[in-house]
C-alpha cells in the first residue's frame, strides 16, 4: 500500500475531510470526532495526509485491507499488533480491531484446533483438563475444542497458584536445567530432553510407578538394567491415595490450617493487592458470600461485582462474628426450658 493510495482515500473520506479542518482550526468541540479527542494535541496534517505523531492515520476505507496484510502469514494477536505499530500506521481502536481479525480468522482456528490434536491423538483424550485463566485457555477455539470431544474444563482459582501445584513445581524444575545447561555450555533443549526422559522413567513416591507406565501400561526401557515386575492398577492408586492423604496431613499441621466453615450469607473481608504503603490488607468494604464449593468461595462486593477466591483470603467480619454467636445464644436459651419441662 503507498501513500498515495492513502492521500485518495483521505480526500474522498467525508470524516477524514472534516477531521483535516478540525485540526486546522483546533475547534475541537463537537463531538462527532471524540474518538480523535484525548490525541488531538499528537494530529497534524501534512497534505491530504493525517499523522499522529510520524504514524499515518488509515481512513476507514483502507483499514480492513491494512489489517489483512498485517495478517499475513497468520502471526498471532501480539506480533500482528507489533507488525502494525512498526508499520507505523493508527487509528482509533486498532488494537481492538486486530485482535478481532485474528480471532476471526477461518486458517488461525484451524490451525489451532491442529495443535491441539497433536497433543491430544497420541495419548488418547482426557476427562478433564485443569488449567489457570489464561487467556489462551479461556479462547473461543479452546473451549469449542474441549466441549466437542467432551472434555470438562476446571480452571483454577484465580491468584492462587498453589491450586495448580504439580505445574508450578513442574516448570521451577524445567527452569532449573535450563540455567544448568546454559551454566556448563550445553544445548539448553538437549538437557531438557534428558530430564524429561528421567522424569518420566522414574517411580513417583505417590504412585510407586513412572508415568509413563501409569499412561502406557508398560515400563518405558532406559539405558539402565533392570527386572520386569508386575503391579496391579488397584495397588498403585491405594498406594498413591496413602501417600496423598500422609503428605496433605503434613501440610494442614504445619501450617495450622483449620476447618473453614464459611456459608452463603456471611459476610467477609476479602484479600486486596497493596496499591501503596497505606493500603489496608483487606479491601475496607464486607463482601457477601454466595456460593463455597471445597476451598474456593465466590463472594459479591455491595457494588454487584463477583470474585473468585480461596477461603484463606477471606475472613469473617467481626460483626458477621458477633451475629454467628449471638444466634448461637439465643438457640441455647430456647432449648433450655424444653430440657427442663422434660425433666
Amino acid at each position: 500500500m503507498t501513500t498515495r493510495e492513502i492521500e485518495e482515500a483521505s480526500s474522498e473520506d467525508r470524516e477524514f475531510v472534516e477531521l483535516r479542518q478540525y485540526i486546522k482550526d483546533g475547534n475541537w468541540k463537537g463531538d462527532q470526532h471524540k474518538q480523535y479527542i484525548p490525541v488531538c494535541g499528537e494530529l497534524c496534517v501534512i497534505g491530504k495526509l493525517i499523522l499522529r505523531g510520524t504514524r499515518i492515520v488509515i481512513p476507514s476505507k483502507l483499514r480492513p485491507r491494512v489489517l489483512s496484510l498485517a495478517h499475513e502469514g497468520h502471526p498471532g494477536i501480539v506480533s500482528m499488533k507489533q507488525r502494525l505499530r512498526s508499520a507505523k500506521v493508527w487509528w482509533p481502536g486498532f488494537d481492538r480491531e486486530a485482535e478481532k481479525f485474528c480471532k476471526t480468522c477461518h486458517g488461525c482456528q484451524l490451525r489451532k484446533s491442529e495443535c491441539l490434536e497433536k497433543i491430544f491423538t497420541p495419548h488418547r483424550l482426557p476427562q478433564s483438563l485443569r488449567s489457570d485463566n489464561g487467556p489462551q485457555f479461556r479462547s473461543e477455539v479452546f473451549e469449542r475444542y474441549l466441549e466437542d470431544n467432551g472434555i470438562e474444563h476446571r480452571k483454577t482459582t484465580p491468584s492462587w497458584p498453589q491450586a495448580n501445584g504439580d505445574i508450578e513445581r513442574q516448570n521451577k524444575s524445567l527452569l532449573k536445567r535450563m540455567k544448568i545447561a546454559q551454566a556448563e555450555g550445553k544445548q539448553w533443549k538437549k538437557e531438557v530432553r534428558k530430564y524429561l526422559v528421567a522424569y518420566r522413567s522414574t517411580p513417583r513416591t505417590t504412585t510407586g510407578v513412572s508415568p509413563a507406565e501409569l499412561l502406557f501400561g508398560r515400563k518405558m526401557r532406559t539405558k539402565l538394567p533392570e527386572l520386569k515386575e508386575e503391579s496391579t492398577e488397584c495397588e498403585m492408586r491405594d498406594r498413591d491415595g496413602e501417600v496423598k492423604a500422609k503428605t496433605k496431613w503434613y501440610a494442614d499441621k504445619k501450617k495450622n490450617s483449620q476447618e473453614s466453615y464459611l456459608a452463603p450469607g456471611d459476610q467477609v473481608l476479602v484479600k486486596q493487592e497493596c496499591k501503596n504503603k497505606l493500603s489496608t490488607p483487606s479491601a475496607p468494604e464486607p463482601y457477601d458470600v454466595i456460593t463455597k464449593t471445597g476451598n474456593s468461595v465466590v463472594v459479591e462486593s455491595p457494588y454487584g461485582v463477583q470474585l473468585m477466591r480461596n477461603t484463606t483470603h477471606v475472613k469473617y467480619e467481626e460483626t458477621s462474628i458477633l451475629g454467628k454467636q449471638l444466634h448461637c445464644l439465643m438457640l441455647l436459651i430456647l432449648r433450655k426450658p424444653k430440657q427442663n419441662e422434660k425433666n
